[in-house]
């Protein structure tokens, strides 16, 4: 449960679920069938953000920012509306250095 306190969320509960082929869109209002499932497009924004800038932006050796497309044009043609996964930074995986 996130308070939206700036705190960690707190873990209510935990479990496993198989879900076999089915979307995100489909299996979380049956699994979860009281709320009102909203999608918070703030949240998704931010987390394609970081994908974007990882794709799309370099910097040079004196820091200056170079773009390979908008990203507005860039989220547009790529991401589905509504409920769907992302990445964060604690869920990406990364290679060693």
């Amino acid at each position: 449960m996130d308070h939206e306190d700036g705190e960690k969320p707190e873990e209510l509960a935990s479990w496993g679920v198989f879900l076999g082929m089915a979307s995100y869109a489909e299996v979380v209002p049956r699994l979860f069938a009281w709320p009102d499932v909203q999608v918070h497009e703030e949240t998704y924004e931010n987390a394609e953000y970081d994908q974007y800038e990882a794709e799309c932006v370099i910097y040079d050796n004196e820091g200056d920012r170079f773009v390979a497309e908008d990203f507005a044009e860039w989220r547009s043609g790529r991401f589905a509306q509504g409920l769907r996964p992302y990445a964060t930074a604690s869920t990406r995986w990364t290679s060693g250095g």
